[in-house]
């Protein structure tokens, strides 16, 4: 299967959409309790459009039999999610999801590695993410290594997600 990795754009929001509510249901149950799945999936199962319009957010895309599909999306930005705050030389790794059926198989590396060359041309010389439980061992297999555990609030009303702040200072990036 080839794979291709591109920008994403507005109009990849429903493919985007699709892989998210595959991955995250999947992979979270069991890392999460059902109570808290059932709060706080319906606000992260959809693509942000901030994101998608930024030019830092990536698609991986295999075409077979002439139908070009989506496997998986990631991106990065220089501004801190949940805020404004831009801090020289950071960038924060940001939505990443692989299709469950592809996982293993390197896309979600291909994403970061996208984002890692994108970021230089902005200054970046270090990521920082907040992620789930589960996508922890993913992060670290890429270089990051947890600097706390956290709770994080995604939305008023919304009981607080555990999650793990990883950062790597790999001025190869």
């Amino acid at each position: 299967m080839a794979i291709s990795v591109r920008v994403a754009d507005l109009s990849d929001g429903p493919a985007i959409d699709k892989v998210l509510g595959e991955c995250y249901p999947a992979l979270f149950r069991g890392a999460y309790d059902e109570e808290a799945l059932a709060a706080f999936l319906p606000h992260i199962i959809y693509s942000q459009p901030e994101l998608l319009e930024s030019g830092k957010f990536f698609v991986a895309e295999s075409a077979e039999s002439g139908e070009t599909r989506i496997l998986a999306c990631g991106g990065w930005s220089l501004h801190r999610p949940g805020s404004r705050e831009v801090i020289a030389g950071l960038g924060h790794l940001r939505h990443f999801a692989v299709h469950p059926d592809c996982i293993g198989k390197g896309i979600g590396r291909s994403i970061f590695e996208a984002c890692a060359q994108q970021s230089k041309e902005f200054g970046v010389v270090e990521f920082e993410c907040c992620s789930s439980l589960v996508a922890e061992g993913f992060y670290a297999r890429l270089g990051l290594q947890t600097i706390e555990t956290k709770e994080l609030t995604l939305k008023e009303g919304v009981p607080p997600i555990p999650c793990k702040i990883m950062k790597t200072r790999d001025t190869s990036l």
